[in-house]
């Protein structure tokens, strides 16, 4: 999911996940909008999300183009634009995202065995995680953090615990650390998730819809879930609307 926002330079859209911003497109000439210090007036996005119109004071209305240039992904490149999306570069990301897009039937397919629906997590998967916050080993400690920080807000429960049980220091810090960062913008596997089922959003295809349908039937509290259900609630209502 993306916003976007008019100043007088031109358009910048942003990634909702991650609050960067993903495309800019320059403002044609220096204008005001009606609206504070904007060449624009008002803005709307194409139903598909593969557009932005502009309106301007003199009635005319500009067309413009978010998909970034690219030509639909080839069997050989899903590997690479897979490991993209989870990437720190949000830019780099909405490219892979839309090449994933315009090949739909590769796309889902490829999305569709990699995608799992959050389950609980059982303690004797964390217990070693969290031991490991502890070791003498600054290579396990890295890892340790790593992999909880990738199981999001299904391990919430199990940091807060461990504060309770009067930890190390070097533990204690750790899991402060995960749980500000369960706080804050999503990373890692959880970040590719969200670009993931933004890319079979933007399918809309039954197959990519029945992907969707099975991460939102995981564990009703999970941050992924949630993100799958507003998916499918934002794809539907375009489909509404554009039967209207």
């Amino acid at each position: 999911m993306n916003f976007a926002a008019a100043d007088l330079q031109g358009i910048r859209l942003w990634e909702w996940a991650t609050g960067q911003v993903v495309l800019k497109h320059k403002a044609h000439e220096r204008m005001h909008g009606s609206y504070g210090e904007s060449f624009a007036s008002c803005l709307s996005f194409a139903p598909d999300g593969r557009a932005l119109a502009t309106g301007h004071l003199d009635s005319m209305l500009l067309i413009w183009n978010l998909v970034p240039a690219g030509r639909p992904a080839t069997a050989k490149e899903l590997p690479r634009l897979w490991k993209d999306l989870s990437g720190s570069d949000a830019a780099k990301a909405y490219a892979a995202s839309w090449r994933l897009a315009d090949a739909p039937k590769e796309a889902t397919h490829f999305l569709r065995e990699r995608l799992r629906p959050s389950v609980p997590i059982r303690a004797e998967q964390v217990r070693p995680l969290l031991a490991d916050l502890d070791s003498d080993e600054f290579r396990k400690r890295e890892a340790a953090a790593a992999r909880l920080r990738d199981l999001d807000d299904r391990v919430e429960g199990f940091l807060r615990e461990a504060l309770k049980g009067k930890p190390s220091l070097e533990t204690r810090r750790r899991v402060e650390d995960l749980l500000k960062d369960l706080q804050g913008p999503p990373s890692g596997e959880t970040l590719r998730t969200v670009r993931a089922m933004a890319v079979l959003e933007r399918i809309g295809t039954a197959d990519a819809r029945h992907v969707l349908k099975t991460l939102a039937q995981g564990m009703p509290e999970a941050r992924l879930t949630q993100e799958a259900k507003a998916s499918l609630q934002r794809r539907t209502a375009r489909t509404a609307s554009a039967r209207r």
